[in-house]
């Protein structure tokens, strides 16, 4: 599994051009079950495209490419990262998958992702907040060690399956890194 996948920190440089864009693309494609309503006030024409520059520009993208095809199928982003002495006590992750690999790759990417967290940062643990209507995410979530640890009630805007704006709740889930094996 290891050798089909490999994951890059995306640098804020001319070459990784296409890849920046790979990740807005995957973003904007995706938007409507990534971002709530919430994401857009305020935020100018293009949210979206000043939310991937920043956290490309702050080192906090990673990209798992699939070595066979050489494309992107996944997107990983940390965030508000909480570094005490010389480890980071925890982060929030948020990831997009390409929807060719969606169902049981996208398991195989969150464990190759999980994989080199482990080997090469002293992150010991994720955090992950989704809305209560990411039923598949969940289910990814729990696979690879993910543990509900709560919920945040009605804080989170969708629109239903009518089009009308909705409250959904937060389900929180953790990974202990250095533990979870």
């Amino acid at each position: 599994m290891e050798n089909n996948y490999s994951v890059e920190l995306l640098e804020w440089n001319p070459n990784n051009s296409n890849e920046i864009m790979e990740v807005f693309r995957l973003l904007k494609d995706q938007e409507k079950k990534i971002f709530d309503l919430s994401f857009y006030d305020g935020l100018g024409d293009e949210p979206i495209m000043a939310y991937v520059e920043d956290m490309v520009s702050n080192n906090l993208v990673f990209i798992v490419k699939d070595n066979e095809a050489e494309k992107v199928a996944g997107v990983f982003m940390l965030e508000d990262l909480r570094p005490y002495k010389d480890v980071v006590l925890y982060a929030k992750i948020h990831c997009v998958i390409c929807k060719k690999y969606w169902g049981k790759k996208s398991k195989e990417l969150c464990e190759v992702f999980k994989k080199y967290l482990k080997d090469n940062t002293k992150i010991l643990r994720l955090i992950a907040e989704v809305p209560q209507n990411a039923y598949s995410l969940i289910k990814i979530l729990k696979s690879v060690g993910f543990i509900h640890e709560g919920t945040v009630k009605k804080v989170l805007v969708y629109l239903d399956k009518n089009g009308k704006e909705k409250l959904y709740d937060e389900m929180l889930y953790g990974l202990d890194l250095v533990t979870e094996e």
